[in-house]
């Protein structure tokens, strides 16, 4: 969708930067602006930076930089147009109607997530009907309230093989449409059926509460079918990047800086519905790193609820690893073996859950906790490969201190001193360090080195909206700057005044890459603006400046040339080009 920018404007006036960051970042007042760390990178010092009055942001350690739009295009994976819609709806902002200037990929997106929602009222629909009364049945037996039930929006799907298919039809939705959406499968004879049938019916949402996805449980153990399914993964669902329960637990999360991590939707419901908030799991999937960055822009320290079985302690070390790989603090609240979130909380109450919960345990006595066999009691050899496999958990931790205390532990517990320890644990991380390499490069920004003061100053100039504008436009060409990203920046400035003789900072850095978006918010971090009355002297010294350059380059061609012609022994060409060479080297 494409907005006038008159509309636009009205939303970047009415959006205070501090905020729509402030949900997602701590920010302390400095001087005039506002610091806190950095959502997007691992850091312990604060170097993200939040400028009120531009309405802008700037990370000093990973180059990061934008407006309020951008905040929300990068940290939360929205597209521009659902960037302005979210602020222009917080700000109460009515949005122009523009249906027919959609582009195809996001009208299709905005249609599955409208054929969604739709499909969510229809399984809420079908839970309340005769057909629903199995499912309420079973609900109840797991102790679920009808006003849980509409909290999690939880609905039914019928047994039958086109009941979604027909309605969503009536509301004028394409079978191709709902394919789309991951509601309907093809059939080999042609046509489509119901993705979800004869089962309990649970809506996946994202942060804001929109329907992204839908897993569901059968009803009849008897069924050959898996007890769970998920939907398939669509443009909007992407199941290592959902958290169920994440809009319900959300405001506690934030408030608490605290999130209870457990593995089933019955134990989010449960909880939740004991008064046990703040409550999320994986939708249906092992955790994956992408859920610990929702985590990580959310709260500090994940509690981790799994089974006590096998098959639950392994997924619990996993996601404890991938939780302190992103700078999260991490524990865990043992289960009894047969237990659960749901059932604990059902047997013993609130208040025996949350007195547990005051008892979480750090990672090294949950992990000799949970081996069948006390450590001491163990043979050497399965000694060492326990000791090794707990290593193997802790060197993910990014918190150096915290991995310390951690192997102070571990040598009380197993008799061998710290720097032995230490030494395997580097030998383990050395064994993985391409992945971790890769891994790293692939999540964390590299702060390029910025441009030559001189031609920053000149970009400042422009950007901070210097009287010069005129004479630089005219006097100077991208081709005269060293620094490529400046050269393009310059250029995108050039248009932006030559198009409406002036410069929109907003525009610039809402229609560039991220990149050059950090240039430019990186050029006017800088507190200290350039005195208009010094604006001649830095034009004169940026042109000194290029004539330097293009002398000192063919002064370099010059001398090349003169080694090329002296190696084929043309010394008439020797003479007449060092002839040159001194005359220029004179100037």
């Amino acid at each position: 969708m494409r907005f006038e920018e008159h509309f636009l404007e009205e939303v970047r006036a009415a959006s205070d930067i501090i905020d729509v960051i402030s949900p997602y970042v701590k920010l302390k007042k400095k001087g005039k602006n506002w610091f806190g760390l950095c959502p997007f990178h691992n850091e312990k010092t604060p170097s993200f930076s939040v400028q009120r009055e531009r309405g802008m942001y700037y990370c000093f350690g990973c180059g990061v930089g934008g407006n309020a739009i951008t905040f929300l295009v990068e940290h939360d994976g929205m597209t521009f147009p659902q960037a302005v819609e979210e602020l222009a709806n917080r700000a109460g902002i009515a949005i122009p109607v523009q249906r027919a200037e959609y582009e195809g990929r996001e009208r299709d997106r905005d249609l599955v997530r409208e054929a969604l929602e739709a499909a969510a009222v229809f399984y809420q629909g079908m839970l309340k009907d005769d057909k629903g009364n199995e499912a309420v049945s079973y609900l109840k037996s797991r102790g679920i309230t009808g006003a849980t039930a509409k909290t999690f929006r939880l609905g039914f799907a019928p047994d039958g093989w086109d009941g979604l298919l027909n309605y969503l039809k009536g509301k004028g939705f394409s079978e191709e449409m709902q394919a789309q959406a991951g509601l309907v499968k093809p059939r080999e004879s042609g046509g489509f059926y119901d993705t979800f049938r004869n089962r309990l019916v649970f809506p996946f949402m994202d942060r804001r509460g929109r329907v992204c996805g839908f897993g569901g449980r059968i009803l009849d153990e008897s069924d050959d079918a898996p007890k769970y399914l998920n939907g398939p993964e669509t443009v909007v669902f992407r199941k290592g990047s959902v958290l169920y329960g994440l809009p319900q637990a959300v405001e506690t999360m934030l408030k608490e800086e605290r999130a209870l991590l457990v593995e089933g939707y019955f134990d989010v419901m449960s909880l939740h519905q004991a008064g046990i908030r703040g409550v999320v799991a994986a939708s249906g999937t092992a955790f994956t790193e992408k859920q610990s960055l929702i985590l990580k822009r959310l709260v500090k320290r994940v509690l981790l609820l799994f089974d006590a079985d096998a098959a639950g302690l392994k997924a619990a070390f996993r996601s404890y690893s991938s939780l302190v790989r992103e700078g999260l603090e991490a524990a865990f609240l043992p289960m009894p073996h047969g237990e659960d979130p749901d059932t604990m909380i059902r047997n013993e109450g609130a208040e025996a859950f949350r007195s547990r919960l005051r008892h979480a345990m750090g990672v090294v006595a949950f992990y000799f906790d949970s081996l069948e066999t006390p450590v001491e009691e163990l043979d050497v050899g399965d000694r060492a490969t326990a000791t090794r496999d707990l290593l193997d958990l802790l060197r993910h931790d990014g918190d150096s201190l915290r991995r310390s205390m951690s192997l102070q532990e571990v040598s009380a517990r197993v008799g061998l001193d710290e720097d032995t320890l230490r030494r395997e644990m580097e030998t383990l991380t050395e064994r993985d360090a391409p992945y971790e390499e890769r891994k790293a490069g692939s999540q964390v920004r590299q702060v390029q080195a910025p441009p030559a003061r001189v031609e920053s100053d000149l970009l400042r100039m422009l950007l901070s909206g210097s009287e010069h504008y005129e004479e630089i436009l005219t006097r100077i060409t991208s081709d005269d700057f060293k620094d490529n990203r400046a050269s393009a920046l310059f250029n995108r400035i050039r248009n932006e005044f030559s198009g409406e003789g002036s410069v929109s900072i907003d525009r610039l850095l809402e229609h560039t890459e991220p990149a050059e978006r950090g240039l430019i918010a990186s050029l006017l971090a800088e507190e200290t603006p350039i005195p208009s009355e010094k604006g001649d002297a830095v034009v004169e010294q940026f042109l000194r400046s290029v004539e330097n350059r293009r002398s000192k380059e063919q002064r370099r061609r010059l001398k090349a040339s003169i080694d090329q012609a002296r190696r084929a022994g043309d010394d008439e060409t020797v003479q007449r080009l060092l002839k040159e060479y001194q005359e220029m080297s004179s100037e």
